[in-house]
């Protein structure tokens, strides 16, 4: 079943997005009060003639000063020593509404308590079902320890209360249904002997306890118990809450309370019982706290529209001022920790919702995304989870559960969160993991349609397999073997003989390596099987992929076509199940694009082919999580839009989304120059990883945009708040825009087979590198000379999607495994016109590692045997780099354009039909220049251990002449390609271009054009990023004709406009301004208004010196532009600025004048922050947002800016 974002408001109850409050206490109800000042009424019952309760006898054992009280006493026999019993009164019944609060309170005071550690006294309240007594009741007890004796196990800070749910009525078992619970306080316990009342305990002093129900706005309950010593002052409270969405409902009705005890030995006096409700309090909502504030996608009842954008920022343990925040920043999407894991009963045990959850979903209305995660093991004879120690055996139901193993039959570690020991070819524990999906769908999916505002499910954490010997999969990949090769031995055979020469090729590479050496390939026998059985016993290990790279790609593709289906199976068993069939969003990761360690290591997972399986149930979206920043992730962000998008000739409503996402630790203008420019890539929605706050530990520290130190912002987050918002002012616009048609681009295929079992370079100390031939590096080359690069999988090398139309190029980086189709595809893509630029020797082999010299004839040589080892130095203009693994071969009918002095052809070209083919007889992505050091340097050395940032270090000086670049150019031109854009000034005193990048412009349904521009997010000073000067650009912008563009930087939510000059056949000349990080750049033809905050001047700047920093007390102006792209603006319009609760914005409303096309106006309000506004808890980012509506109801424009609120000194 197809899922369109248009569904989603069906998803969602107005209930969901309570927001923040100031609230108007509630007077309590008074439902039931007793004194016992006419002694017991027959209201009072007790649940067993054992037990009584009686009017005070004795003046001192009352609790309040010799007032009547009551006394609970055993006094008879027939009950059973270790049941608890209860004295229960009823009330008028009582159902519990959103925001209500049921309390039980009375005074108490022990006379004698039994030396027995299970004691306890219970309160609490319940519903009568009718009965009118607790015998047929269900409810929700409290229960304190009580005994004759101090320093009991736990001593007295431990030994303290718990929760109790009885479902049946009492009598029951003293320590049946148990709740858990959260100690506030110091915890005690009621103590002490009628003998010796002063040694110690405190039996001898009064008490008064409190039970109260409280019902959340969401449905959740929340119980709260305390108990405070009215004689010293001690007091002690227990918390616990009872989630909505359990499949037992949380009670809401009540009608009855009960007083009693667990066990025998408790006798004691109460009086002043009382049971109240409050009612709801009175809300006065401060708008500015809920998500739909800072969006026009959001309707005031939090619902989404079709053109709502999710931006999120994944939490952890934060805490709910730093979520205000958080929301305050314009984010609207929150990764729920509830993760709900049904058991094979269909009842549901949920992880707590922590605060941070709760004040994300339900006070500032987020939107939600579930993660169905869930690895567990199946259960046994005996309904408990099987142990993995005892192996196999049977799940009765689900079939025999094994475990996955490694090459050498281990299954590592031992847990049911282990992903190696998880065997998915076991028939056992795949088809109950396959059973959780489906009852996780069905009963998650039904018990919280209004409940939570879920959009969608997330999916596993980074769970993308590895390579499993496991028996089971040994004999799946002998089918898989006979099917592949069809049922031809010999074709195997050939395919999984070693390979010499790679051998050799690696050892020359890796000399310290004694597993890649010749004689280690020459030890390795030529494969003689007989039976594809016999050659699946004996899979590749993990030294194979370079000596019988056939036999890792065979092994290998099979895992990762099992694995990849897998997920999918359970991806659809979760959304058909789902009676709302929510889209599902995997999270895999970027460690399995182009990262031939970790691809080796620890993923088996295929992009490419799960996007193709989850198209229909994605919702638009595909997930993965990607870390880094400059070109690296705008690459892979690219490739995963490519991988999602349907085989057409113009692109689907699909995006990439990323749930987890940030620049590691580095700074917030990498941060700006990293993530403006992965929007016209691709990316649709993401979860920033992470908030941070202070005191935070680990990750969450490292990558926090709080500092955790401080608890301050960083700098990236003030970006971060401004990206979002800078999304909101024009939501519909990026959530609907796509790649425009008929723009200068050029193709990279990212050959995945040959990362696979590529080497990385040498002195490559990070398992994240690329490969040695580093398409990351030549991706970066053609960005610096201004191309536009799609990076391409597999199957998009057919037409209409690869055709001269689309891609004057199409670059193959080390592409020498492809199979026939993919070769045909190309050399029809060259016959009909295009440009094939390819390296190495393409398409030397098939997908299973077999000769087949694909690409001989289209590209007029005759490829050798290579050592991939040989170096050169080229010259003239390009004196200085050297270029790695010089390629031998004959040329037949190819035209040398370039050689080395002794003859070795370097580059040629050959025509073919109307197309051309250019090849390198060199590794394009590993040429290397001493004047470009830096820049290389950090492409292969991680900036942190255990992270995958290569990429990510700066480069303060560079003598960088950028020759490699210039080199690929240069034969571009020769063959009528040039640059898509250019970009030049004066002022810079080298070159500029290189350093910034202009991404492809996107476009909409109503032809409005959107682009970035931004720096690289390397370039760098000690202290901070430089501003690069004003400069000229020439670049295609389809769609015109164009006169202005409107430019948002990344420092401010203020507008600009940039004059545009026509040069024909779509290009234009641009000027533009000074650049510090990044900014958009729009071109509307039909748009609504756009409305900006520029810079506020005049007052102190905060730490990322751009934004304002306020203080209590003070009044600034607020300056607001509004402008209407390519149409007039009547007048009458109203134009407003908000802040927050206490803050004074004047003039409350100013009324717009007649705006002619294409004009800037602006407008001035005072802002008054309250004297009393640092009292709250920081930090914070108070915001101010304007909005623009015609003179109707509706708003059409909005803009956010957010100013700098320090919280109170300690």
């Amino acid at each position: 079943m197809s899922f369109s974002l248009r569904l989603l408001a069906a998803l969602v109850s107005p209930a969901c997005f309570i927001s923040a409050v100031t609230a108007a206490a509630a007077q309590p109800e008074t439902l039931f009060s007793d004194d016992f000042a006419t002694g017991v009424g027959p209201a009072w019952k007790t649940t067993h003639p054992a037990f009584s309760l009686s009017a005070v006898t004795a003046p001192a054992q009352s609790p309040s000063a010799g007032k009547p009280a009551a006394v609970y006493a055993h006094t008879g026999a027939g009950d059973k020593a270790d049941d608890r019993h209860a004295a229960g009164a009823t009330f008028p019944p009582v159902t519990l509404q959103p925001g209500e609060t049921l309390t039980l309170s009375l005074d108490y005071k022990g006379v004698s308590y039994e030396a027995n550690t299970g004691n306890r006294i219970l309160f609490g309240l319940a519903d009568s079902n009718g009965s009118g007594s607790l015998a047929g009741g269900r409810g929700y007890l409290a229960g304190i320890r009580a005994d004759a004796r101090s320093g009991r196990p736990g001593g007295q800070a431990a030994a303290h209360g718990n929760f109790y749910q009885f479902d049946a009525g009492l009598p029951g078992r003293h320590d049946a249904g148990s709740l858990g619970r959260e100690l506030d306080g110091k915890g005690f316990y009621f103590y002490g002997a009628p003998a010796t009342p002063d040694a110690g305990g405190n039996l001898a002093d009064a008490f008064h306890l409190v039970f109260a129900i409280t019902r959340k706005p969401a449905g959740d309950m929340t119980l709260r118990a305390s108990w405070k010593n009215i004689t010293t002052g001690q007091a002690c409270a227990i918390i616990t809450a009872l989630p909505a969405g359990q499949t037992a409902a949380p009670l809401t009705r009540f009608d009855t309370l009960a007083i009693g005890g667990a066990r025998r030995g408790n006798t004691f006096a109460i009086t002043n019982v009382t049971v109240t409700r409050t009612a709801a309090p009175v809300i006065a909502a401060d708008p500015l706290e809920k998500t739909s504030a800072y969006s026009l996608e959001i309707t005031p009842d939090g619902l989404p529209t079709k053109n709502y954008f999710p931006i999120g920022l994944r939490s952890g343990g934060t805490p709910p001022q730093v979520v205000r925040l958080v929301a305050h920043a314009g984010f609207n999407l929150w990764q729920d920790y509830q993760v709900a894991r049904p058991e094979n009963n269909k009842a549901i045990t949920t992880t707590k919702r922590g605060a941070d959850d709760t004040a994300a979903l339900f006070t500032h209305g987020m939107f939600g995304y579930t993660q169905a995660k869930d690895q567990s093991m199946p259960p046994g004879a005996d309904g408990k989870p099987l142990d993995m120690k005892k192996l196999p055996a049977e799940a009765p139901g689900y079939g025999l559960v094994t475990l996955g193993m490694n090459e050498d039959g281990d299954p590592g570690r031992l847990s049911s969160g282990s992903k190696l020991a998880f065997n998915i070819f076991s028939p056992g524990r795949r088809a109950h993991h396959l059973a959780k999906k489906r009852v996780t769908g069905e009963v998650v999916g039904a018990t919280w349609p209004l409940g939570k505002p879920t959009l969608f499910w997330g999916m596993e954490n980074e769970w993308e397999g590895s390579l499993n010997y496991a028996p089971e999969a040994k004999a799946a990949f002998a089918d898989w073997l006979a099917k592949t090769y069809d049922n031809n031995i010999a074709a195997l055979n050939e395919a999984w003989a070693p390979d010499v020469s790679s051998a050799a090729a690696a050892a020359a590479r890796y000399p310290k390596n004694t597993a890649f050496t010749v004689a280690a390939a020459a030890s390795v026998s030529a494969p003689a099987y007989k039976t594809f059985a016999e050659a699946a016993a004996n899979p590749a290990r993990g030294d194979d992929f370079v000596l019988r790279p056939g036999a890792y790609l065979d092994w290998y593709t099979f895992q990762s076509e099992a694995f990849t289906d897998f997920q999918s199976e359970s991806a659809h068993t979760l959304n058909e199940a789902d009676p709302l069939h929510r889209p599902v969003v995997y999270k895999s990761t970027q460690q399995s694009i182009d990262m031939p360690i970790v691809m080796r290591t620890r993923g088996t997972f295929d992009h490419e082919r799960f996007a193709n399986l989850m198209r229909d149930i994605s919702g638009g979206l595909y997930g993965v999580n990607i870390y880094g920043s400059g070109d690296r992730q705008a690459y892979e962000i690219n490739y995963t839009y490519h991988c999602i998008q349907p085989l057409a000739a113009q692109p689907g409503p699909y995006g990439v989304m990323t749930p987890e996402m940030n620049n590691h630790n580095g700074p917030g203008d990498q941060w700006a120059a990293t993530y403006w420019r992965v929007l016209p890539n691709g990316l649709k929605a993401t979860n920033y990883f992470a908030p941070g706050y202070k005191g935070a530990k680990n990750d969450y520290a490292t990558f926090g945009h709080i500092d955790s130190v401080t608890g301050l912002p960083r700098d990236k987050m003030f970006y971060a708040a401004r990206w979002a918002h800078m999304i909101h002012r024009t939501e519909a616009l990026w959530k609907n825009v796509q790649p425009a048609a008929a723009l200068p681009k050029v193709a990279l295929l990212l050959p995945r087979r040959d990362a696979l079992i590529g080497l990385t370079a040498p002195n490559t100390p990070s398992k994240w590198a690329s490969p040695e031939n580093n398409r990351v590096q030549l991706y970066r080359w053609l960005r610096q000379q201004g191309y536009w690069v799609d990076i391409l999988p597999y199957d998009k090398l057919a037409a209409p999607y690869l055709t001269p139309a689309r891609y004057q190029a199409l670059f193959l980086a080390g592409a020498e495994h492809l199979t026939p189709a993919e070769t045909a595809a190309i050399t029809g893509y060259v016959e009909t016109g295009g440009l094939l630029v390819a390296d190495e020797r393409p398409g030397h082999y098939d997908e299973h590692h077999r000769v087949r010299r694909q690409f001989e004839n289209l590209l007029g040589l005759a490829f050798k045997r290579w050592d991939k080892a040989t170096r050169y130095e080229l010259s003239g203009d390009y004196k200085g780099i050297t270029v790695n693994g010089l390629v031998p071969f004959d040329v037949r009918t190819a035209t040398v354009l370039e050689k080395t002095p002794d003859g070795h052809p370097l580059v040629t070209q050959r025509s073919q039909g109307k197309g051309r083919v250019l090849h390198f007889a060199f590794r394009l992505g590993s040429m290397y220049s001493p004047d470009d050091v830096e820049n290389l340097r950090q492409l292969y050395e991680a900036t942190a251990e255990n992270t995958a940032d290569t990429g990510e270090d700066f480069v303060e000086k560079s003598t960088a002449r950028f020759r490699e670049g210039r080199l690929i150019a240069a034969y571009l031109a020769r063959n009528r390609i040039r640059p898509a854009y250019t970009v030049k000034s004066p002022k810079a005193q080298n070159a500029l271009q290189p350093w910034v990048r202009l991404e492809q412009p996107n476009t909409d349904a109503n032809g409005n054009l959107v682009l970035t521009y931004s720096t690289d997010a390397s370039r760098r000073t000690r202290d901070r990023q430089p501003v690069f000067p004003a400069a000229t650009a020439e670049l295609t912008l389809p769609g015109g004709p164009w006169s202005v563009a409107v430019y948002a930087p990344a420092e401010h939510a203020g507008l600009g406009l940039l004059p545009l000059q026509a040069l024909g056949d779509d290009r234009y000349r641009i000027a533009l301004p000074e650049l510090e990080t990044a900014g958009v750049i729009y071109l509307l033809k039909n748009h609504a208004p756009l409305l900006g905050i520029p810079r506020i001047r005049g007052i102190a700047l905060a730490p990322d010196k751009h934004a304002a920093r306020v203080k209590p007390g003070q009044t600034f102006p607020v300056t607001v532009q509004l402008l209407q792209p390519a149409a007039s603006l009547p007048a009458g319009g109203a134009l407003r600025l908000e802040a927050l609760e206490g803050w004074t914005v004047a003039p409350e409303k100013i009324t717009t004048d007649a705006l002619p096309p294409d004009t800037i106006r602006e407008y001035t309000f005072q802002v008054t922050v309250p004297a009393d506004a640092a009292t709250h808890p920081g930090p914070d980012l108070p915001p101010l947002v304007a909005r623009w509506n015609d003179g109707r109801q509706q708003d059409r424009a909005i803009c956010t800016a957010n100013v700098e609120l320090l919280p109170p000194s300690p």
